[in-house]
């Protein structure tokens, strides 16, 4: 890193001032790929930034990653400089085709992540990691980034920073407006059909919005034991409106999970009682089929949603994520929930020939 790079992300304008004025190389790259301008969109002090513009710096300087200064302003929550930066002229959609998400996928997201606990904020970035927290600076960025003509149908090709594990926000193939479906999000979700959002689009695995905004099943997915940031009410107000807009209460994934199986699994109760009183079917039933589990091919039955709460974490979580409180719950609901798929996979490895149970 060089001097310049240094005060940039210091955010010393004089410093910054005095080395441009000496010729300082507004271009030059860090061994991480970054620019001093890079460096800056971290810290969000537009005066640095113009500062940095003004002397030639490549406002759409990319990373070999595909990260733009407006996408890290944008990830960073530093919505005042994003907009900054768009008017100065930076590519709304930044490096697609690199970083596999675009600014506006990351606006109109948010979620849990394992920093984030009722009434404890993480610092500096860790804490711009959930999303841009504000709901009106994130709808005025979401309109200057249209405004400025981001695609509002660009899919995710690539997950987005995270510390999670796995965030139905990354889905692969999930649009915008899919994004803010699994934040849970109803208002970002109106305002992006506002603007002409397609309320219909699936993710690549065939998700729908109104799928994803229910719940996921799978390791640090959206789940009840980590709902602080996006509640099961904000998810039952998105279902209501993708309902709206066109989606089906039926509606499956590539695999035959409907909303109904992905909120048992995520153990979101007030979900699954909101679903059962729009009239969703009790018993759907999963696809049958192999998957590799535990470095095995396993032969997986089609599953109810007692049957998945009871004995499979879609993704080979096994055992470990069955929900009993929740297999209680549709029990003593009395309507006529059926347990058929139940499956504990590492059992089900211990029997197979030539496995050792101890292995």
């Amino acid at each position: 890193q060089s001097a310049l790079m240094w005060a940039a992300a210091r955010q010393n304008v004089e410093i910054v001032q005095a080395l441009l004025n000496k010729k300082a190389d507004v271009q030059q790259r860090s061994t991480n790929d970054f620019t001093p301008l890079m460096f800056s969109a971290r810290e969000g002090n537009i005066e640095i930034n113009s500062l940095l513009l003004t002397a030639g710096a490549d406002i759409d300087a990319s990373s070999s990653n595909g990260i733009t200064p407006l996408l890290i302003a944008t990830v960073r929550g530093h919505t005042d400089l994003a907009t900054f930066l768009l008017n100065q002229g930076a590519t709304a959609d930044g490096n697609l085709e690199e970083a596999g998400y675009t600014p506006l996928h990351w606006a109109a997201s948010k979620a849990e992540t394992p920093l984030t606990y009722p009434g404890i904020d993480a610092p500096g970035e860790w804490g711009s990691l959930p999303g841009i927290r504000d709901p009106k600076e994130k709808a005025a960025l979401i309109k200057e980034l249209l405004e400025h003509g981001a695609d509002i149908e660009a899919r995710i090709t690539k997950p987005m920073v995270s510390i999670h594990f796995s965030e139905s926000r990354s889905r692969i193939g999930g649009t915008p407006f899919f994004s803010a479906a699994s934040s849970g999000d109803a208002a970002v979700m109106r305002l992006l059909a506002d603007y002409g959002a397609d309320p219909l689009a699936r993710s690549s695995d065939g998700s729908t919005p109104f799928i994803v905004a229910s719940g996921g099943m799978g390791l640090a997915l959206p789940n009840i034991d980590h709902a602080d940031i996006v509640t099961e009410q904000d998810r039952i107000e998105a279902m209501e409106l993708a309902l709206e807009l066109g989606n089906e209460i039926e509606g499956e994934e590539n695999r035959g999970y409907r909303a109904l199986h992905h909120a048992a699994s995520a153990g979101f109760h007030n979900i699954v009682q909101w679903l059962l009183d729009q009239g969703a079917e009790i018993n759907p039933r999963s696809q049958p089929r192999d998957e590799h589990v535990f470095g095995h091919d396993v032969t997986l039955p089609g599953q109810t949603p007692l049957g998945v709460v009871e004995g499979y974490c879609p993704g080979g979580c096994g055992a470990l994520w069955v929900r009993p409180q929740t297999a209680e719950f549709l029990r003593d609901l009395d309507v006529g929930f059926v347990s058929e798929g139940k499956v504990n996979l590492q059992n089900y490895i211990d029997r197979q020939e030539g496995i050792d149970p101890n292995d």
